[in-house]
This record gives C-alpha cells, sequence and structure tokens, in this order.
C-alpha cells in the first residue's frame, strides 16, 4: 500500500486516503501502520485505515446506502459463526427480498 501511494502521489501530487476491507473468517490481526526510525534523516510513518467488515452490523451497512451491499454475507462474524443459519435466514428474509437498490426501467 505504501508503495501504491508514493506512486501516485509522485504522479499527480494529491492527497491519498486508502482504507482496507478486512473480509477475513477470523478476528483483524494486523498492524495499522509502518513506522520505522532507523537514523535521524531516515524515518518512515504510514498508516492506513481498515474496515473490519465482520464487525460491521447488516443494518448498518444497508443504511449507509453502501456499495458494498454485496458484501452483506461478510457481515456479523461473531453471530455467523455461531448461528449460520439464523445469520442467513436474517438476511434472506430482511435484505435480499426487498434490496435496497431502485432499478428503473428505460
Amino acid at each position: 500500500m505504501l508503495r501504491y501511494a508514493a506512486e501516485i502521489y509522485a504522479k499527480y501530487k494529491l492527497p491519498i486516503l486508502q482504507e482496507v476491507i478486512y473480509i477475513g473468517a477470523s478476528d483483524l490481526n494486523m498492524p495499522l501502520s509502518i513506522f520505522f526510525d532507523v537514523l535521524e534523516n531516515s524515518k518512515l510513518d504510514f498508516s492506513f485505515g481498515i474496515l473490519d467488515l465482520g464487525e460491521v452490523s447488516m443494518e448498518t451497512l444497508i443504511e449507509t446506502g453502501s456499495p458494498l451491499y454485496p458484501l452483506l454475507p461478510l457481515t456479523e462474524r461473531k453471530s455467523r459463526k455461531e448461528d449460520p443459519r439464523a445469520f442467513f435466514a436474517k438476511l434472506c428474509s430482511s435484505n435480499i427480498q426487498q434490496p435496497p437498490l431502485c432499478a428503473t426501467k428505460t
């Protein structure tokens, strides 16, 4: 991510906001930044945001109108693991039958 940010900045000279969307099956366990200080003039301090989708509720994702709607089955990691049938029943009954997208005929 650091290299990607550096290359974009070098080309466009614009600030860059980077965010990781974590969709793993287990709890998030990764650093949010890279920092080292080798010498007085050799320092690096780089950080980025992380959204752990497994910690987000279905309702929150829907209410925000997020483009992440197709990833709803990856929300609520704990309830999904504890009772998969109940989780997917809730997902299907409340969200898939009435998706928040509006299709219009042209």
